[in-house]
């Protein structure tokens, strides 16, 4: 040593390389010496230092097999022993060694701490190693252990939730929501909270809990930065409620995502129609009509963003509107005095047919159809309507008489119009469209006009005679 002392670089390494061989061999050829235990401790500890792992663990194995070995001495070289299978990779042999060393260091030793850290990284090592190795079970476990080996390590916060992690991977939902749950309530700033919360909403879907999986989404769109992923969160959570039939969450959930993603204007437009559906579904007629014209003005100040789904869902909510006029029309009776209630009936008349166009204009095929169905019924009933309206109490034959001619005169333009809407509804044929409605208008034909619409077909007995 005091030769060592005098040298510098390669000579120096190389004569303290030399030193330390002289000690081994001192204590191999003198190992019931006094000094022969501490001489290889000295020895394992540089070889250690030295960055000769394995070797340093021969050595300091030696000192601690013997039953005679002072305790600082075996203190000293189960140390080297842990450290150095932990540095080699040994680490269910460097958990073991940790033991060994907490087993003689005092808790009120300064070093006590670090060396309780080692020993749960020496576990969470080995879940590491089975994780990359496909166990994912055996993974899970050694995360675990460190909970009750070393409850109070730093790392143990880390060990759970990567437990969680493993369970998930083997879909075994139950506990991964158990040890997450327990997890963000013991560590409410860790960074990890957020993603902790994606994983129990994930995890409440896949385990059937879906209400529960709503209340995490709802947590997600209220803290998460990232507005696209606040907006899906939100989304997804007034989803849930409406398939787990809760209404009035539902319903908060989706005005809520309206108000606060009113772009793009598609996803809000939807929202508006399962609102739409929902007060419909609770007996709310008015929220309904709200919500109707929320779709419709929507809409009309898409601007580029209008679709052909926002244009469908406005041509339906026009359409539904309309039921409202139409309503009010079919309940005037025309009766006396016949002046104010044919203004009233015709008020309402012009009403739901200018809705009825409204919900056309969007040439949405379906709405289209079904709307000028409607405008020839409307033309049709109020010609009907006209006959069969109150008579005059006052009038005698002769005047009657006269009174039914002029109601004919009256009438016979509406059935006219009425006509002229079914053949144009009709006529749609000619264009690939044959849906509910033109059928309807073809029927309707066949009683407005029989000769010319009404004719039977002979198809089915041509075919029959030919069987």
């Amino acid at each position: 040593q005091k030769q060592e002392a005098r040298l510098h670089g390669r000579a120096r390494q190389e004569w303290h390389r030399k030193g330390i061989d002289s000690a081994i061999r001192f204590a191999d050829t003198f190992p019931e010496h006094r000094e022969a235990l501490a001489v290889r401790t000295r020895a394992a500890q540089q070889l250690y230092t030295l960055k000769q792992p394995q070797a340093a663990i021969v050595q300091a194995q030696k000192v601690v097999e013997r039953k005679d070995a002072p305790a600082a001495l075996q203190l000293a070289n189960w140390t080297v022993i842990a450290h150095a299978r932990f540095d080699l990779g040994d680490y269910q042999g460097a958990e073991q060694a940790y033991l060994q060393v907490l087993a003689r260091t005092g808790k009120g030793d300064e070093e006590h701490a670090k060396f309780k850290e080692n020993l749960a990284a020496s576990i969470y090592k080995q879940g590491e190693q089975a994780r990359a190795s496909g166990d994912m079970a055996a993974a899970a476990r050694h995360f675990l252990r460190i909970a009750t080996v070393v409850p109070d390590s730093d790392i143990n916060v880390t060990a759970q939730y990567d437990a969680a992690s493993a369970f998930i991977v083997l879909k075994q939902w139950d506990r991964a929501i158990t040890i997450l749950e327990r997890w963000r309530k013991n560590n409410p700033g860790h960074p990890l909270q957020a993603e902790a919360t994606r994983k129990l909403a994930v995890l409440y879907q896949q385990n059937g809990q879906p209400l529960r999986a709503a209340g995490e989404l709802e947590r997600i769109a209220a803290t998460e930065k990232d507005p696209a992923l606040r907006r899906e969160a939100a989304w997804t959570a007034a989803t849930l409620y409406r398939e787990a039939g809760r209404h009035e969450q539902a319903i908060r959930a989706y005005e809520s995502f309206v108000k606060q993603f009113p772009r793009p204007v598609e996803q809000a437009t939807e929202a508006r129609y399962q609102l739409v559906q929902l007060y419909g579904e609770i007996g709310k007629p008015g929220k309904q009509r709200h919500w109707r014209e929320a779709i419709i003005e929507a809409d009309r100040s898409a601007g580029r963003m209008r679709t052909d789904r926002t244009r469908f869902l406005a041509a339906h909510a026009r359409l539904a509107l309309t039921e409202g006029a139409l309503a009010a029309y079919r309940s005037v009776a025309l009766k006396e005095p016949l002046k104010a209630s044919l203004a009233r009936k015709k008020k309402y008349m012009k009403a739901a047919i200018e809705g009825y166009r409204e919900a056309a204009a969007y040439k949405v095929a379906e709405v289209t159809t079904q709307a000028t169905y409607a405008i020839g019924e409307i033309y049709r009933d109020f010609g009907k309507a006209l006959m069969q309206s109150q008579r005059p109490r006052n009038l005698n034959e002769e005047e009657l008489e006269q009174y039914e001619i002029l109601l004919e005169e009256q009438a016979y333009p509406f059935e006219e119009k009425a006509i002229e809407v079914h053949e144009a509804n009709a006529a749609r044929v000619a264009g690939g469209i044959y849906d509910e409605w033109v059928r309807k208008s073809m029927r309707a034909l066949a009683e407005l006009l029989p000769v010319r619409y009404g004719k039977e077909e002979k198809g089915e007995d041509f075919v029959a005679t030919l069987q």
